[in-house]
């Protein structure tokens, strides 16, 4: 997504580029955060995906996306389903049990 007034290269159009940037992820991290705590997973991935898109590195991104995958695989086999991402997420962290790796959303 193109940032505010493209093929500006003036120095405080970068700026400020860069701080729209900045703001809307942090706005998609935390809204994807409130979808999962919401139980809406669905939705909360949409936006986590979209976050891990806009900035591929960014550590956060991947982190607020793991919850609701996590949590939506977790569901679907108390159903009676299993889904690939849940048994993933759990491989992981049961295998590398450092806190930093732990989900930020407990199982319900």
């Amino acid at each position: 997504m193109p940032g505010p007034l493209p093929g500006w290269y003036d120095e405080w159009v970068v700026i400020e580029r860069e701080r729209f940037r900045q703001l809307r992820l942090q706005a998609l991290e935390r809204l994807c955060g409130q979808l999962t705590a919401a139980g809406r997973f669905g939705q909360a991935i949409e936006t986590g995906r979209a976050a891990v898109s806009s900035e591929p590195l960014r550590e956060n991104a991947h982190s607020v996306l793991i919850g609701p995958i996590w949590r939506r695989g977790t569901r679907a086999k108390r159903s009676g389903s299993t889904r690939p991402a849940g048994r993933y997420c759990a491989a992981i962290w049961a295998s590398n049990p450092r806190s930093s790796h732990r989900p930020r959303f407990p199982p319900p």
